[in-house]
């Protein structure tokens, strides 16, 4: 925070000395960027100094019907320019939906194309229009003058990273700050018109809280049903039990194609058993398949139930149990 201090304390100014229009709005200014950083690394200051751009809320990928479009929705996420600690954090802000056109397919070969947004920023000063002030002259006659209003204009905006077309195509490695990956599209090799839902691939990052999967079956249950999905998580093999314990595989954004985000440490909880005697139950993370062939990574997790005694695994199926898998991008 010293140089937010810093800000503030280079310019002093003298008892009668006037206050230009100037200094208000680098006043302004520097009230914008400070809340901008401090909003920004809640969540996206990691502890070695890195800086993990991420969604707030909202924009959301989705296909649009009978268009070569996908649509990103109303949200709130944020990005900074640099990886340095001392780089301003930018918000990335739809107020209202976006249309992004994606390119057109190769002929021959399938290729993968990233939509990101990133931020146009503006002059801190410039005009729209004008409001109305009062001034006194040196007779002390006071006048109503017009002054013009300014606004920080910013500007998202979408932009495309396409990759090369091959049998075989690998995406582009995302290692810009400065740019919020949303989705990526599979364009296969002779395709036109809508974009096949399937096609379309989540990559967002969520602040702490957005990255929870969770699964409930409760008594008399054969199947887990799904009670908390978050968007950018794909459940590749559904949850399924077997003598002693349960596994199931997700996908979620890759770190060799988006390696800004952090090693993935998720927290896996859960319980089991006719309550109030519930099972002990252990989870285990299983080992993550990333490459950059496909914007999803592929994790698994097996959830393992004991006897209550701890006298070794249970192997009674089809009781109650509750299991939650939660992503945090801050590790």
């Amino acid at each position: 925070m010293a140089q937010f201090q810093k800000r503030f304390d280079y310019r002093n100014h003298v008892a009668g000395q006037l206050v230009t229009k100037d200094e208000l709005l680098e006043i302004q200014k520097l009230q914008y960027q400070t809340y901008c950083n401090i909003e920004a690394d809640r969540y996206g200051l990691n502890p070695d100094g890195s800086f993990t751009p991420h969604v707030i809320s909202g924009l959301v990928p989705s296909i649009v019907t009978g268009q070569q479009q996908i649509r990103i929705s109303r949200g709130h996420g944020w990005i900074t320019r640099t990886l340095s600690n001392y780089d301003e954090r930018i918000p990335i802000v739809l107020e209202d939906d976006l249309l992004v056109d994606i390119p057109g397919s190769d002929g021959a070969d399938p290729y993968w194309c990233h939509v990101l947004l990133e931020n146009l920023v503006g002059s801190i000063d410039e005009a729209y229009g004008y409001g109305s002030a009062v001034t006194k002259d040196v007779d002390s006659i006071l006048h109503n003058v017009p002054v013009p209003l300014y606004v920080h204009s910013v500007g998202t905006t979408a932009k495309l990273s396409p990759g090369t077309p091959a049998v075989a195509p690998t995406c582009n490695v995302v290692i810009g700050s400065c740019y919020l990956p949303i989705a990526t599209v599979y364009i296969p090799a002779g395709s036109s018109g809508e974009i096949d839902a399937a096609d379309l691939y989540d990559v967002r990052w969520f602040a702490p809280g957005y990255g929870k999967f969770a699964y409930v079956r409760t008594t008399g249950e054969t199947v887990f049903n799904l009670t908390r999905n978050w968007q950018s998580i794909r459940e590749t093999v559904a949850i399924a039990e077997g003598a002693g314990g349960c596994i199931a595989t997700l996908g979620l954004p890759s770190n060799d194609v988006f390696p800004l985000i952090p090693d993935l440490l998720p927290n896996i909880s859960a319980s089991g058993g006719e309550f109030p005697a519930s099972k002990l139950m252990a989870a285990e993370l299983l080992p993550i398949t990333s490459a950059t062939t496909n914007p999803i990574a592929t994790v698994a997790f097996n959830v393992g139930t004991f006897e209550t005694d701890g006298s070794g695994i249970d192997v009674t199926i089809e009781k109650p149990k509750w299991i939650s898998v939660e992503f945090n991008p801050v590790v």
